[in-house]
């Protein structure tokens, strides 16, 4: 396992995409300071729907649980994604470029699998895998 500390800081789109690409592991960062006009605490946003993000998580979780065991990736942090990216992104989903239950972006994870986006819409597994696979 390589060590957290000498990873490289990946904090912006194009840096996690070449990480993706390459294969080279590194730390994703978020600053909080670009979202929310930098105001955090520990309250939901105005438009937050725990209600969809816990549908999303119980109409997925056999998928979480099985892809988490398939990849090596802990349930909680699949079923984590899973809920926030429907509860604060559910906005976004449905827009064209993002779906499903991991709020992917249709297009950019269709180039970088040489598919179509038409080839991941509707298929959750694949969707869920990607997102936190």
């Amino acid at each position: 396992m390589t060590d957290s500390t000498l990873l490289t800081s990946l904090t912006t789109e194009g840096q996690r995409l070449y990480s993706i690409l390459n294969g080279t592991p590194g730390n994703i960062v978020f600053d909080s300071s670009s979202v929310y006009g930098g105001h955090v605490e520990n309250t939901n946003p105005w438009f937050a729907s725990g209600s969809l993000g816990s549908a999303a998580v119980n109409n997925n979780q056999v998928a979480i649980s099985r892809l988490g065991g398939k990849y090596g990736v802990d349930p909680t942090l699949l079923t984590a994604i899973i809920y926030m990216e429907n509860a604060h992104g559910y906005y976004d989903m449905g827009m064209g470029s993002t779906e499903g239950p991991g709020n992917i972006n249709l297009s950019t994870w269709a180039g970088l699998l040489g598919l179509e986006p038409t080839d991941i819409r509707g298929n959750d597994s694949l969707n869920i895998a990607l997102a936190g696979c």
